[in-house]
């Protein structure tokens, strides 16, 4: 897609003046949000990935680049308790509505300024976590943005970030050309303009190609203003491939990390039997590099309408050993910590209830893991309970575990040790893998 022009930005701030987004009253709290929304934007989960070390989130200061009427700092604030939130807008208006927001709440770590992305470096701050989600595909150039982001963060510090899909909102640009055409204002749209797009679709044929394609039904409700101005009329959006991103990624020097909701992301997923056509294409899986992967993923099946990443400066990472190599001893003496995100009252009360009626414990569907991950038996359950408060050792957890199953159900003997830790590592890397908890390699 072509580059953004000055002009088509001087909309785009115009039109967030009219209309801040997202149109969400300040009342609304982020501790309603599903607990996936909590788990990605806590910087925890990031640094985790990177470093497999879980980080503080207190004294951390973090930007929320784009922040508009500032649900997403406050989410921030809620997800990172301790830590200082700044964000920016182009809009001024929404910026308003943001410090408006945080003192509806209470909140005093919160500071708001109007300005670009590309002027961050104005800030005497650097950063320890980056925010800039639903951003970077309407700035005038990606690149300078990326770089912008960099030059303002720390030297152990993460971006999260995202661009459109070309794939995937191709049938949209097409709408909006075909607006355009129609004689639909589509440089500083208003309401007549959303109710123009929805007289012209009623009239045009349902089979017709972009209706069936773009057009859904929930569109001709009222309240879905925003989502027709976004996707069928406002120009200023372009859409970017897995290639393109790792490629500004490589021009701006910065290291790629991790698709944000990875387990969405596993090209394996799209094979009825993934070993018969890794014997078809000649390679493992393992042999195929994480870009590739990707790349592959995207040109399969275009799902996803963001490619959604976490990236950081380049880091040489040589010392973090991944849980597949993991030997014995660094099982035994490996730290567990429940994830902050989890810790709270009402599924501390619902794990008990399900560890007393020995029934399966639903972790929460957060939609970053595999349907059956989310459950687990009232055993682990058990273990669970044990790093609540404080980390505790998988060594101590072994003996935790012994201790509910010292008896093997198949011969009625008391359990092999070696056998019990087998199902203790097992139970704790679907823990790990559904963001549960996290596991860390302690010896050197």
């Amino acid at each position: 897609m072509s580059k953004l022009t000055a002009e088509m930005v001087e909309n785009l701030r115009q039109h967030f003046n009219t209309a801040p987004y997202p149109r969400i009253p300040l009342e609304r709290s982020p501790k309603d949000e599903p607990p996936y929304q909590l788990y990605i934007h806590s910087l925890v989960t990031p640094y985790y990935i990177r470093d497999q070390k879980v980080v503080s989130t207190e004294g951390k200061v973090i930007l929320d680049a784009g922040c508009g009427s500032g649900y997403k700092a406050l989410l921030l604030a809620e997800a990172n308790p301790g830590a200082q939130i700044i964000g920016i807008d182009i809009s001024e208006k929404s910026v308003e509505l943001a410090r408006d927001r945080f003192r509806y709440h209470g909140l005093e770590n919160g500071e708001f300024h109007a300005m670009k992305l590309e002027e961050l470096t104005d800030l005497p701050h650097r950063f320890d976590y980056i925010n800039c989600d639903e951003v970077l595909y309407l700035v005038p150039d990606p690149l300078e943005g990326l770089k912008a982001m960099k030059a303002v963060l720390t030297p152990q510090g993460i971006i999260r970030t995202n661009l459109h899909s070309l794939s995937q909102r191709l049938i949209y640009y097409m709408a909006q050309e075909a607006f355009t055409l129609l004689g639909v204002r589509t440089d500083a749209p208003q309401e007549e303009e959303v109710e123009a797009v929805r007289e012209i679709m009623a009239v045009i044929k349902d089979e017709t190609w972009l209706k069936k394609r773009s057009w859904y039904a929930e569109y001709c409700k009222e309240g879905n203003e925003e989502s027709i101005l976004a996707n069928h009329i406002l120009r200023g959006d372009r859409g970017f491939s897995v290639r393109e991103m790792f490629e500004l990624l490589e021009a701006a020097e910065l290291e790629f990390i991790e698709m944000v909701q990875s387990r969405t992301w596993q090209i394996k997923d799209l094979f009825e039997e993934p070993d018969k056509a890794s014997k078809i294409i000649g390679k493992s899986w393992d042999e195929i590099s994480q870009r590739k992967q990707l790349e592959w993923f995207e040109t399969l099946h275009p799902y996803h309408r963001l490619i959604d990443f976490w990236c950081g400066n380049l880091q040489v990472n040589s010392q973090v050993l991944s849980i597949e190599k993991w030997g014995e001893e660094d099982w035994v003496n490996a730290k567990v910590t429940l994830h902050p995100q989890n810790k709270n009252d009402f599924k501390r009360d619902r794990l008990i209830q399900s560890i007393n009626e020995k029934t399966a414990v639903f972790l929460g569907d957060n939609s970053l893991v595999e349907e059956n991950l989310n459950y687990i038996d009232s055993s682990l359950g058990a273990c669970l309970l044990q790093v609540w408060e404080k980390p505790a050792t998988v060594k101590y957890l072994l003996d935790c575990w012994l201790r509910i199953n010292p008896v093997d159900p198949v011969t009625l003997q008391a359990k092999d040790e070696e056998k019990a830790f087998s199902e203790l590592k097992k139970g704790l890397r679907i823990l790990c893998e559904a963001g549960v908890i996290f596991l860390e390699r302690t010896n050197s």
